[in-house]
């Protein structure tokens, strides 16, 4: 029992409260991969669709999409699309962009000067 207690007091901190263990691992996964944590968000939302809550489906999907996309690349690649005549195509992207993440800057600074009529 004393080097159990040690073992505790070195790694986990006080007594193993199996409750709580529970619950992070069931939580909303901040502590996984994020393509698994994107299938958990998934999985909820199709939970909440199911049970009729269409504001927290979306909420959980666009957590997940998010957190599985990066804006950033997608940003770059509307930046660099406009640049090549594709010009639907770039505001599309970065519309999208906003959709997921409405305070994304870059996006928005790169919308506003595409798309004049923008206001972010």
């Amino acid at each position: 029992e004393e080097l159990v207690a040690d073992f505790r007091a070195r790694f986990v901190g006080g007594p193993l409260d199996v409750d709580v263990l529970l619950e992070t691992i069931r939580g909303d996964g901040a502590h996984l991969l994020p393509e698994r944590r994107a299938r958990r968000l998934h999985g909820a939302a199709i939970a909440s669709v199911e049970s009729g809550d269409a504001i927290a489906a979306e909420r959980l999907l666009a957590e997940a999409v998010a957190g599985c996309i990066d804006l950033e690349l997608l940003n770059d690649l509307a930046v660099v699309w406009w640049n090549l005549g594709r010009r639907n195509d770039a505001e599309s992207l970065l519309r999208s962009c906003l959709a997921l993440d409405p305070a994304n800057v870059s996006a928005a600074e790169n919308l506003a000067a595409i798309a004049p009529s923008f206001v972010a």
